[in-house]
């Protein structure tokens, strides 16, 4: 059997996916991985919205309950589905689609039909299989994990596992059912650069091995090593903004620390407008089980042009540094 082959038959991951793999092990990527959940206010509170749209329209009433119900159920999150509100259901789904397809380069999910319990006024057209019961499916997604899915160009296989995590077969999943969402490839190959560099700088990063070399009596500053870390980790998450908690920019000035928030909010909306773009292409896919083509549109939150305001505050001078601090850290 070909080695690019298990004793299953099934392909092995491939050398893209293992470094993929290997860069959840950074301390810096990991803590870059926490930070993109915030995409949406974590606080309900803050007034931002969902709207919804069939066929280009707003809908209201029991039909919009209805489908705000279904898609709330549709949409998986960190580690459980069924959010109360359409709203918590959709951040819930941003945070985890977004960590994947930032770190991994894509997030692939399983689109499947699940049976839902309708409400008891429903009261739409009758089943062609019972004719006393309406059709009862909804949307489902299930996020294909790096870690469990082998393929070839066309072909999935999803590891099933015990509780435990341990692989006890394997199952193929239909090409059509794999929705995948990712940024455009100039930008994928542009983050897996930065991620790669940090991820060798974050293995350089100062251990407590360090000790040693000052009990030799070598000439090595704890201190100055940790300085070029942070140095090296600045530049090259400059492209993203990322000042990983302000660590990266402690010893720099008030308005640049202020202009990395600001930047780092435009990577965080990017990723988060990108996913909601391919989610709503997904849905028309399924409009069949909606009765028309839905729409998911924010309404509240901050968007790129008001980040693009924020930058141009901030260079002219208009608003005062803490208010610009503050409304880019907002969400």
């Amino acid at each position: 059997m070909s080695s690019d082959f298990d004793n299953d038959g099934l392909p092995l991951p491939s050398r893209r996916t293992r470094r993929a793999d290997a860069l959840w092990d950074g301390f810096t990527t990991r803590m870059l991985a926490d930070d993109l959940e915030h995409l949406v206010p974590f606080n309900r509170d803050a007034g931002w919205r969902v709207d919804l749209t069939l066929d280009g329209v707003e809908v209201a009433g029991p039909l919009a309950e209805d489908l705000r119900r279904r898609l709330a159920l549709a949409l998986p999150s960190h580690d459980y589905y069924g959010d109360d509100t359409l709203e918590d259901a959709l951040a819930g789904f941003l945070r985890l689609t977004a960590s994947h397809m930032v770190i991994h380069g894509r997030a692939r999910f399983e689109a499947y039909h699940q049976p839902i319990e309708l409400p008891e006024a429903y009261d739409g057209e009758p089943s062609e299989t019972d004719p006393s019961q309406p059709e009862r499916l909804n949307l489902g997604l299930a996020l294909l994990d790096d870690g469990r899915v082998r393929h070839l160009p066309g072909l999935y296989w999803q590891a099933v596992t015990t509780s435990e995590g341990r692989v006890t077969g394997w199952v193929k999943v239909p090409r059509r059912s794999v929705v995948t969402f990712q940024l455009p490839s100039g930008r994928r190959r542009q983050i897996r650069r930065i991620l790669r560099t940090v991820l060798t700088a974050d293995r350089a990063a100062p251990t407590a091995h360090a000790v040693d070399f000052l009990r030799l009596g070598l000439p090595y500053s704890v201190a100055e090593h940790s300085r070029r870390h942070r140095t090296v980790l600045a530049r090259v998450m400059a492209p993203l903004g990322y000042a990983a908690r302000g660590l990266l920019t402690e010893e720099t000035t008030t308005p640049y620390q202020v202009f990395r928030d600001i930047r780092f909010r435009a990577f965080q909306i990017e990723v988060r407008d990108s996913i909601m773009d391919q989610l709503n292409r997904a849905l028309a896919e399924v409009s069949y089980l909606f009765g028309g083509q839905v729409g998911l549109h924010f309404n509240g939150v901050t968007t790129a042009g008001q980040v693009q305001e924020l930058l141009e505050d901030l260079e002219t001078g208009r608003r005062p540094m803490a208010e610009i601090s503050r409304r880019a850290l907002l969400g």
